[in-house]
This record gives C-alpha cells, structure tokens and sequence, in this order.
C-alpha cells in the first residue's frame, strides 16, 4: 500500500508541477528574435538547413519566439534543440502562421538605389555608344569621300592623308566603340543580378510568416543557442566537367565543379555549404529526449 501510495504523490506532484509551469509559461513575456542560416547541406533534390538563433535565458519560465522561417519548409522534418545551455529545458515547441507586412528593410532600399544608379549608368553608356556609331558613320563617308581630285583619281598626297587619317581616327573610334559594348555588357550583367537580390529580398513581404515559439524553462540568467533543421524541397545541385587538352605536352586536365540550383526564398550567401549524393535521413533519426529529473 505504501508503494501505491508513493506513486499516487508522485503522479500529484507531477501534475501540479505541469499545472504550475504551464501557468508560468502563460504569463512570460515573449521574447522575438531572428536566426541566421549557419550550415546547408544539398541533395541531389532537396537541402537540408541548419539556423542558429542566439538567446539569452533568465531563470524560470522563457517563451521565445523564433520568427523569419520560410513557408516552404517540410513541417515533418523540423527539428530543435537547446545547445549550450546544460541548465535549461526546452519543454516544447509550437509552430505559428502569422501573416504580417513587413517594411522594407535598409537592404531592400539600397539594392533599389544600386538598381537605379546601374540604370542612369547604362543610359549614359547608351547615349555613348550612340555617338561614337554616330562618329563611326561620318568616318566612313569621309573616307568614302576623301582622296579623289577633281578628275576622279586621287592624289598620293590626299591619299597619305586619308591613310593617316583611317589608321589613326578611326581605329580609335573603333576600339572605343569596342569597349563601351563591353562595358555596356557588365552593367547588364550587375543589373540582372541586383534585380535577382531584390526578387528574392521582396519575396518575403507582405506573405505569410513562420515562426516557432519555443518553451524553456532557465535555471539561471545566461546565452544559449538554439539549433533548428529542416529540409527544404526546391534545391538540388549536379556536377559540372569542364576537360581541357594540351596536345603539345600531351595533357588534359579535368576541372570538377558543381552547379547549386535553389528557389527556397532564402538566402544562402556567406553559409557553409555540402554537396551531398544520395538523400537525407533526417526523418530516419529520433529526436533527442532531455530527462527532466523530479526528486520525490
């Protein structure tokens, strides 16, 4: 009877500490913060994605709100977990939908000064290179023109100075006019590429948002990470050969690359990234379990 006893208090005293973390929980501020993406590892169909978000915990109950996920993650495969932190319990974790109409952020407003300026650039770089077709047309009908006496044949002198002036004038507007089509290339080359980063920056605003709201209980006042993965679909990448002969030495070499492809609406620059064969197994692996020890 003793043993029953001690089990029935036991479960008593686990149910009123449910009750009383719970109730604590409900009354904690929510703190909202942002991760970053540390680590990406690409499949041959998918990624799998790591983020970071760094925390600070005071003891007692904390609810943290992790905000800026993207919606086309694979809900199933979402892992968390509290690193850095021995102390505290991660006690569980919500999924929220929230549609908001963020404001353009400072990135957004200088990819649209970049845009405008590459444009004034390349109108001015238009008109440049309209003129010197321009110039290039009036140097032909002189040529065309120059040189012939009134007899019809031309003069040595007036055809020295038609040579002269054909190896000098309009050589250099030949090789200018070379040059602003280059230039005008890589300034269309920049703009394509800014609009990209805006598609992508934009593509964020005004839809609907994930977050994770997190339950953890602190011991004492200190920094933890939180670790999130999860697998996003729209990524693959697949190799590129590039092979290159010398049949004067007798060599080849062969150039080994990778082509990354993703439409997750992230953001992959300055992360660690692996190329991986074959596909994840996250679903395959059980989330750790923290023990929660409760003294009798």
């Amino acid at each position: 009877m003793k043993g029953i006893q001690y089990i029935r208090n036991m479960f008593l005293g686990l149910g009123i500490l449910a009750i009383l973390v719970a109730s604590h929980t409900a009354f904690a501020k929510e703190n909202e913060v942002k991760s970053r993406i540390d680590a990406v590892t690409v499949y041959e169909s998918s990624a799998l994605v790591e983020r970071i978000a760094k925390i600070t915990l005071s003891p007692g109950p904390n609810v943290i709100k992790v905000v800026g996920f993207p919606e086309k993650l694979d809900m199933d495969t979402l892992r968390v977990s509290l690193k850095n932190a021995p102390g505290a319990r991660l006690l569980d974790t919500t999924i929220s939908f929230d549609f908001s109409a963020n404001q353009p952020s400072t990135d957004i407003e200088n990819l649209k000064a970049q845009i405008k300026q590459l444009k004034e650039a390349m109108w001015k770089k238009n008109n440049e290179i309209t003129v010197i077709q321009k110039k290039l047309r009036f140097v032909n009908k002189i040529i065309d023109s120059a040189g012939t006496s009134k007899e019809g044949i031309p003069s040595v002198s007036k055809m020295q100075n038609t040579l002269s002036f054909f190896s000098n004038t309009y050589s250099n507007v030949l090789e200018r006019s070379r040059v602003a089509q280059v230039e005008m290339n890589i300034l269309k080359e920049k703009l394509d590429k800014v609009k990209e980063q805006l598609d992508v920056r934009e593509s964020v605003l005004n839809r609907e948002q994930i977050s994770l709201i997190l339950n953890i209980v602190g011991t004492r006042k200190e920094n933890a990470n939180v670790v999130i993965s999860y697998i996003m679909k729209e990524a693959k990448w697949e190799p590129v050969y590039n092979l290159t002969v010398n049949p004067d030495k007798s060599k080849a070499q062969l150039i080994y690359r990778a082509s990354v492809e993703q439409n997750t609406g992230e953001d992959w620059n300055n992360v660690q990234l692996t190329l991986l064969t074959g596909k994840p197994r996250t679903l395959d692996k059980l989330p750790e379990l923290t023990p929660w020890r409760i003294q009798p």
